[in-house]
């Protein structure tokens, strides 16, 4: 009797503890998780924001190597009229690229935004045009271009299982 009226007492203690936990863990892993996503955007807005001076090729190489750096699945540059110009994808999807290369991608919702708003612009989901399964994407306006990128499954898979074996 006295065990059963000590948890009584005790259980509800024990129980805003472990939400108390829950909360600062699960708001520490929002705060990685939105670090790492605001190092993705400020590496392709600085390509965004030196684009107009830059040559075609050059600005190729630049999306090649923010893809390079981890944490997307793909990376376009789209002209004023929503054509890819350019692909950035990884090695194992490399036949890809030329499929993509030329694509319309006008009506892409994140291609609109980014005109429509002129600002950067992250999605809860759209579908990729590389895999076309569900993705998260950025649109970053630049100059008359627009850059497009989708994160990787596996980016955000990581960042969560890091602050899990962290928090263990």
């Amino acid at each position: 009797v006295i065990g059963v009226t000590v948890l009584a007492y005790r259980l509800p203690g024990i129980l805003a503890e472990e939400r108390q936990v829950m909360r600062v863990q699960a708001n520490t892993l929002a705060e990685h998780f939105e670090l790492s996503l605001a190092g993705i955007e400020g590496r392709l807005g600085a390509i965004a924001a030196v684009s107009g001076s830059l040559p075609p090729e050059t600005l190729g190489r630049l999306l090649d190597a923010a893809l390079g750096e981890g944490g997307l699945q793909a990376v376009y540059l789209l002209n004023e009229r929503g054509v890819v110009d350019h692909v950035a994808v990884p090695d194992a999807l490399a036949p890809a690229r030329d499929n993509l290369v030329g694509a319309d991608l006008s009506r892409n919702p994140l291609f609109l935004s980014a005109r429509q708003l002129v600002r950067r612009e992250w999605s809860d989901r759209y579908l990729s045009p590389l895999t076309g399964a569900a993705a998260v994407g950025l649109s970053i306006p630049a100059g008359g271009q627009v850059i497009l990128a989708e994160l990787s499954p596996e980016f955000a898979a990581a960042i969560i299982g890091v602050a899990v074996i962290n928090r263990a």
